[in-house]
């Protein structure tokens, strides 16, 4: 069921995109997606809260923790609230000042209907931060496959509903009425299935202190915080700098790849709870050759994906009429090439979390400082290229053999040949992209 989660999200987006590029000018493209982006940022408000709370309410309900689970469902319930109240002012003052340059640069008439799109987009996002609070609550009392079930159902009719309106002509109103629309649905029915559970556990409960989360939430959090805001951020800022038909590149650049990104997490990410048993039976061999494999399947499920994508995407485009062409090929390989060596720093980083110790905070801030060096470096000579060549040159330089090397010695074990050849690849890959003429600005 989590395989056809991530695929539902994945091949949602993809039956999507045609449809989007038939339907909208370039500067329209941008700020859709400039829209999407926005969203997807929420996660930034979190600060891993959601994977404690999650925990906290699975070990009082398996009978492990001895704190009462109302108590950490009203902690939640409470977290959420300050939250969301964030995430909305966050919206109302950096997300209206980030979309209202690419506007600007639409046609005059369609300027008042992106505004009231945005409207949508910033009430539907508030609502979807706070479905958060359902999902944890439901997730952590063990109701995983329903959660899926109706992520993947909602993911479904959501490109399906969306689809039909771009053919029908219904515009970027309709558009965004329908996607983040079929969003706020998600969380209703969310609320239906979790409501039973919240007032079972309720009745006399008082709050877990929020010392206590905290304590255990912000590593996490800000490690997840600046991974996300590091490939998000570089494309909001582009938006603001960059011609539309260039942002709108990207934009589109980007959620292709995140696309065949998420559908190869899944391999992987299905077997945590697995990983974190071996390694609390301290069957370290075991749970070595599980990631291996699982590892090895998400490459082979990332490449494919990231093959079949750039054979089919241009003459996809040419077919459909599009109005935008495909990322050239240069720029599409150096965005996959970061995309997979970012795909084995995040494994890496997940083994040692399910060892019971938390570097995403020291992993998130290296990275991000050393990102934005290279990107320093790399902008005036690569324009847009420097984008993905400054996250594959991070991972290159220290990411992937640091969250390895950490891995191995919480394994008691050392990289093996598997491992130095991704890691010579992924150097050798950011200098032959570098000296490629294709990448020059």
């Amino acid at each position: 069921m989590t395989l056809f989660s991530f695929a539902a999200k994945a091949g949602g987006s993809l039956l999507l995109l045609p449809f989007i590029l038939v339907s909208f000018d370039a500067p329209t493209i941008a700020v859709w997606y400039l829209y999407f982006t926005i969203h997807s940022l929420q996660a930034l408000c979190d600060l891993g809260f959601t994977a404690v709370l999650t925990r906290w309410i699975a070990y009082s309900v398996g009978g492990s923790r001895k704190t009462a689970t109302g108590s950490h469902i009203l902690l939640a319930q409470r977290v959420y609230l300050y939250v969301t109240a964030v995430w909305s002012l966050l919206l109302i003052s950096l997300g209206t000042w980030s979309v209202a340059g690419p506007i600007s640069a639409m046609n005059i008439g369609d300027q008042p209907t992106a505004w009231a799109c945005w409207a949508l987009v910033a009430t539907a996002s508030s609502i979807s931060i706070w479905g958060g609070f359902y999902s944890t609550v439901l997730i952590g009392c063990d109701d995983v496959a329903r959660v899926r079930r109706w992520e993947a159902g909602f993911a479904v009719i959501s490109a399906l509903v969306c689809s039909a309106v771009l053919a029908l002509d219904g515009g970027l109103l309709g558009l965004t009425t329908c996607y983040y629309g079929t969003l706020a649905l998600s969380v209703i029915r969310n609320r239906q299935l979790a409501r039973p559970l919240v007032r079972r556990h309720l009745s006399s409960s008082v709050a877990t202190p929020f010392r206590g989360l905290w304590h255990q939430a912000w590593r996490t959090g800000l490690g997840s915080a600046l991974s996300l805001g590091t490939l998000h951020g570089s494309a909001i800022w582009y938006a603001q700098v960059a011609s539309p038909n260039m942002a709108a590149t990207i934009f589109l650049c980007i959620r292709l790849i995140s696309a065949v990104s998420q559908l190869s997490q899944a391999p992987f990410y299905s077997n945590l709870s697995r990983i974190a048993i071996l390694y609390s039976e301290g069957r370290h061999e075991r749970l070595i050759n599980l990631c291996r494999e699982r590892m090895g399947a998400a490459f082979v499920l990332f490449i494919s994906s990231f093959i079949l994508v750039g054979m089919l995407g241009d003459r996809l485009l040419n077919a459909v009429g599009s109005t935008l062409l495909f990322p050239d090929r240069g720029l599409w390989i150096a965005f996959g090439a970061a995309f997979l060596a970012e795909r084995l720093s995040g494994m890496y980083v997940q083994i040692v979390n399910a060892t019971d110790k938390i570097i995403n905070h020291i992993f998130g801030s290296a990275t991000l400082a050393i990102y934005l060096l290279w990107l320093c470096v790399l902008y005036p000579i690569r324009d847009a290229a420097a984008i993905p060549l400054a996250l594959l040159a991070t991972q290159a330089s220290f990411g992937t053999w640091y969250s390895a090397k950490v891995a191995y010695s919480r394994l008691g074990s050392a990289p093996r040949l598997y491992e130095a050849i991704i890691l010579l690849c992924t150097a050798g890959g950011f200098a032959l992209l570098l000296a490629s003429p294709g990448m020059t600005s």
